[in-house]
């Protein structure tokens, strides 16, 4: 694989824990330096999505500089796809998953959290964990981020995400993937404690108690798509 790596980062699936690793595993080659080129803030004044797009199109240059490791950011992999065609062969493109009843509740509670810079207008839209559930367009990001189309099936998702992808690990398995993740890339790896936990864990595992059937209904798609590319998933030796 690849030393050079962009991350597809799905929202609560440890991406900020990811990117804090790899910067402090990387300071061990980088004399403290966190190389990392971070892209979760789209270009202002475009879709959310194609601001991103835009960003990582800024951002890809710096990628190839001397010392520059990693791009980060929520991607979608159709969208990123047409931005790294020329330089495909020399970069390592990773995920993380996570299950997607544990994801989409973490996923609430972050953004009503004070850590989130758009909670007020979050909690506007979706006072409830209820109103947000009752949200299409807010449930099975995991398959929406990595749909290679926007109509693609869920069969055709694993299929590209498997063939596509150099690298899937679990959040669930965070710090083994991590680290069989720097072996396959030759990176030096340090491990530190996980990074951007939301605190309010109580409310988190009580809204599973309680909404754990429905969201298995409603993320349906995502549960398939999850199980499968775990049943799946290839490491590399």
């Amino acid at each position: 694989m690849h030393q050079k790596i962009v991350v597809i980062h799905i929202p609560k699936t440890a991406g900020s824990s990811l990117r804090r690793q790899l910067a402090w595993s990387m300071g061990a080659i980088h004399a403290g330096k966190h190389r990392i080129l971070g892209g979760d803030k789209p270009v202002s004044g475009d879709g959310h999505f194609d601001g991103l797009r835009q960003k990582a199109e800024q951002m890809l240059p710096g990628l190839l500089n001397d010392g520059m490791q990693v791009m980060s950011g929520h991607y979608r992999y159709r969208d990123i796809t047409p931005v790294l065609a020329p330089l495909r062969d020399q970069v390592t493109l990773v995920t993380f998953v996570r299950d997607p009843i544990w994801r989409t509740v973490s996923d609430y509670f972050y953004c009503i959290s004070q850590t989130h810079t758009s909670q007020a207008e979050f909690l506007a839209n979706y006072p409830t964990f209820d109103s947000y559930l009752s949200t299409p367009g807010e449930m099975n990001k995991q398959l929406d981020y990595l749909r290679p189309h926007p109509e693609a099936s869920v069969a055709e998702t694993i299929d590209s995400a498997l063939e596509n992808l150099d690298f899937i690990g679990m959040t669930e398995n965070f710090n083994a993937d991590f680290l069989a993740l720097m072996q396959a890339t030759g990176l030096p790896s340090k491990l530190q404690d996980p990074w951007n936990v939301n605190p309010n864990r109580d409310e988190i595992t009580a809204a599973y108690e309680t909404f754990q059937d429905r969201m298995r209904d409603i993320l349906a798609p995502d549960v398939a798509f999850h199980e499968a590319i775990v049943a799946r998933r290839r490491l590399p030796e």
